[in-house]
């Protein structure tokens, strides 16, 4: 009931985020008739291709004859179409702006001359049109490329000798599934493995379908090269594909799933803790997989150090409590692009990077891949290096 109550409310936004755009542009341009008409078929249609995409892989086997081309058009399509509400909306609030402070009159530079003002509408409109296309190419561009690889220092006050230098590589929001396929994997893969791990850490949401669907694609993830192993923990979007199944499959693709669990590392004489949590909100898929840091840390041995794998980055609150000394989680993609990220960014305490949250260190990644849209603006993919120094 919740996931349906969720897709009507996001049909009706996004419904009406359409009717706004077509308002802007077609009336605002004052197009005449029979373009209009077409004008506004087209904006239908394109408010209708997300349902009928998603509603697609419910129904439809990944080899139909259609699905590849109506999911790569929908996500291409639904980036542009956020480009261009995001752009039209800030020239109405410049415009509004504008008015009401009586600096001037957008909606009417010349009073006498109405042809004039349907002509800068018209050229601005198609301005926003123009630079929306020419981002979401661009952006198109940087999300189906290679991750960039961030390395960070850590630097921990009395680190164990023999964990001074311990290379942790995290991976996280890949999202295998509609776009991003098998030789998107066999490239992070193969970037992975030039990393010299001690460990791997993937944080969630590795996938966005069913395991039958997509385990011959993430396949190459058994590949993975690591001193001590590559361990894994849900994000959300495994609560909408069969989050059991999917930690049923991680050892198959080398990875030790961590549900409200911790693994003892032995690194030379030291010995390091690494715990994962479920994801913030399994509880409301299944209330047993409620997530709980303190569960994760529960009978835990003397340690030298701990790490903690959190999808979301608001776990921090519970963990930092619980005696957890690093967190390691992606889920906000960074924003993934501008503007976005500035909304992203009110919703989690951290963003992108690395933060302290009281005495725990947090790292977010920006995601080893894409959700949705195959766009990236300002705000590249990214696998972290995470080298634990001394100090």
């Amino acid at each position: 009931m919740q996931m349906a109550l969720f897709g009507i409310a996001a049909t009706v936004i996004w419904g009406g985020a359409h009717f706004y755009v077509g308002h802007r542009l077609i009336i605002g341009s004052n197009i005449p008739a029979p373009w209009s008409y077409w004008a506004w078929g087209l904006v239908a249609l394109h408010a209708s291709l997300s349902p009928i995409a998603f509603t697609s892989r419910r129904l439809l086997p990944e080899d139909a004859l259609f699905y590849p081309a109506l999911q790569w058009v929908t996500y291409i399509g639904m980036g542009f179409f956020v480009l261009l509400l995001l752009s039209l909306l800030a020239k109405d609030a410049i415009f509004l702006v504008a008015k009401f402070a009586g600096w001037f009159d957008p909606t009417d530079p010349n009073p006498e001359d109405p042809s004039r003002r349907t002509l800068l509408t018209s050229g601005l409109n198609l301005g926003i049109f123009a630079a929306s296309g020419v981002a979401t190419g661009i952006g198109y561009v940087n999300a189906t490329g290679a991750p960039d690889i961030d390395e960070v220092d850590l630097d921990v006050e009395g680190l164990h000798p023999d964990l001074d230098g311990f290379r942790v590589v995290q991976i996280s929001d890949m999202h295998i599934g509609p776009t991003l396929k098998r030789p998107f994997v066999e490239m992070v893969v193969d970037l992975v493995n030039t990393l010299d791990a001690d460990m791997i850490a993937m944080t969630g949401d590795l996938v966005d379908g069913l395991p039958a669907d997509l385990r011959d694609h993430l396949a190459p993830m058994a590949q993975m090269q690591s001193r001590h192993g590559a361990y894994y923990v849900t994000g959300n979007h495994e609560y909408y594909w069969d989050a059991h199944g999917w930690q049923r499959e991680a050892p198959s693709l080398g990875m030790t799933p961590l549900a409200n669990a911790h693994h003892v590392v032995q690194a030379g004489r030291a010995r390091l803790l690494v715990g994962g949590v479920n994801d913030l909100h399994a509880e409301r898929f299944f209330p047993d997989d409620a997530s709980s840091p303190a569960a994760a840390m529960d009978g835990a041995p003397a340690h030298d150090f701990s790490i903690l794998l959190a999808h979301q980055p608001r776990s921090c609150y519970e963990a930092a409590p619980a005696g957890w000394r690093l967190q390691l989680s992606g889920h906000t993609h960074g924003g993934q692009f501008y503007p976005w990220n500035f909304f992203v960014g009110l919703a989690h305490p951290f963003l992108a990077g690395l933060g302290k949250w009281d005495d725990m260190w947090v790292y977010v990644n920006r995601g080893t891949g894409y959700w949705g849209p195959p766009l990236r603006l300002g705000i590249p993919s990214e696998i972290t290096v995470i080298t634990l120094r001394a100090r």
